[in-house]
């Protein structure tokens, strides 16, 4: 099986806000998205057990269409959930979490990360 450019919402099944994002993987992954330090946070917060990821259905074939559909997801998400969405950035591999943190703060990120 080959990894796929896919697109995803993950639930938090107890307050019903969403996540929306970019993967680049397989549809088996247990990933439910590392975004912002908000959804990072909820995560921690409500237990890994309270998120439900969906796969959206595209045949998307290059990173260029998967940066381009998921600005446009997260665009959706945000007009449709407002301030029910996890999601701070416009998408598109356009923000890089880590580009103006610390050595320090980029390890306790990394930490929360893989705890989820």
């Amino acid at each position: 099986m080959d990894k796929e450019y896919l697109l995803y919402v993950t639930i938090n099944n107890v307050n019903g806000k969403v996540y929306g994002g970019q993967h680049y993987g397989y549809r088996t992954d247990n990933y439910i998205g590392s975004g912002t330090s908000i959804f990072i946070k909820a995560v921690k917060k409500y237990g890994r057990s309270n998120f439900t990821r969906k796969w959206l259905k595209l045949k998307i074939k290059n990173m260029a269409d998967l940066n381009r559909l998921e600005t446009r997801l997260i665009r959706s998400l945000k007009y449709k959930w407002g301030k029910r969405c996890y999601n701070i950035h416009e998408g598109g591999s356009g923000f890089d979490p880590f580009k103006y943190m610390s050595p320090e703060d980029k390890a306790k990120r990394a930490g929360l990360i893989s705890s989820i």
